[in-house]
């Protein structure tokens, strides 16, 4: 039995009502349907199979995804797949999202069954939305970046730290923490680049490293801290991940898998372009005026 509980576009959401037993459109069903808060949506990316194996991470279903930027159609993302106890938490984010949309709730085994401990890694899988522990994601960001005592690792699609994030993350270099980023080069939205891009200069001046993925869109979330933590999710850095949308964050401890996120952090390093602080600053006026005035709305982003 198949059930989808989120959002569908033209000849795909066909495709889905011909292959799903339940189908349901998250927040409204048709376009003349008015939403209370439009600016409100679903951007979790949640996947269980028979409630015992789980995916999370940045991916959509959509042709983007169906290769790993080897061309320039072909998105960057990363995707983690879950066993174990982990799981039924993932369900639970799933099961909230089902009965907010449809009013019934998912019970019994059937849905919910046994699971046994999996591996040695300690997870945690949580949600965070505007009426569902609103400052969830954002928390989970900065606990982590005031915990990092040697590096931290992001790479994000959507950088647009908050002065809050940009304070701590100044504070952890100046307590000898390594900081790297890793961005896109080009993303889908030049007005959220623009809004990104203003609030680097304090970083790039405090001695971050700033990397721009180049060979296709980077659609990555994901946080390294200390080689032992890591962060995978739906959530972007950013206001609108942070106050605005249902996002779904898994949390692991484990060094093995850190480091093995740390390999494909390293990776994307290599398809990346270093942004200095020279090339940051010199950048043409007009552009500086762009991020500016971008940067004045990033509340929306």
């Amino acid at each position: 039995m198949y059930h989808y509980c989120g959002r569908t576009d033209g000849a795909g959401g066909q495709f889905f009502r011909g292959i799903i037993d339940e189908l349901y459109i998250y927040g409204r069903e048709h376009w003349w349907q008015v939403k209370p808060n439009i600016n409100h949506r679903t951007h979790r990316k949640i996947l269980i199979v028979d409630g015992k194996i789980g995916f999370t991470g940045g991916m959509c279903i959509d042709d983007s995804w169906l290769g790993d930027a080897h061309v320039k159609d072909l998105w960057r993302e990363t995707q983690v797949q879950v066993e174990g106890p982990a799981v039924r938490q993932m369900q639970a984010v799933f099961a909230h999202n089902w009965m907010q949309t449809t009013s019934s709730l998912l019970l019994g085994e059937d849905y919910f069954p046994r699971l046994a401990k999996a591996g040695s890694s300690i997870a945690h899988c949580y949600k965070s939305g505007p009426s569902e522990g609103a400052q969830n994601a954002r928390l989970g960001y900065l606990f982590a970046i005031a915990a990092a005592r040697e590096s931290i690792d992001i790479a994000n699609a959507y950088f647009v730290p908050d002065d809050l994030a940009i304070e701590m993350l100044l504070e952890a270099i100046g307590r000898g923490v390594k900081l790297r980023i890793v961005v896109p080069a080009i993303n889908d939205s030049r007005f959220g680049r623009a809004a990104a891009r203003s609030r680097w200069g304090k970083l790039l001046a405090a001695g971050a490293e700033f990397h721009l993925y180049q060979p296709a869109m980077f659609h990555c979330k994901t946080l390294i801290v200390d080689q032992v933590l890591v962060t995978i999710g739906s959530a972007n850095f950013d206001n609108r991940s942070f106050s605005i949308n249902d996002e779904v964050t898994l949390t692991v401890l484990d060094r093995k898998v850190a480091a093995e996120n740390r390999k494909i952090f390293a990776a994307d390093i290599a398809k990346s372009l270093p942004l200095t602080r020279q090339e940051f600053e010199s950048r043409p006026f007009y552009i500086k005026l762009a991020d500016h005035v971008c940067g004045m709305f990033r509340s929306q982003f």
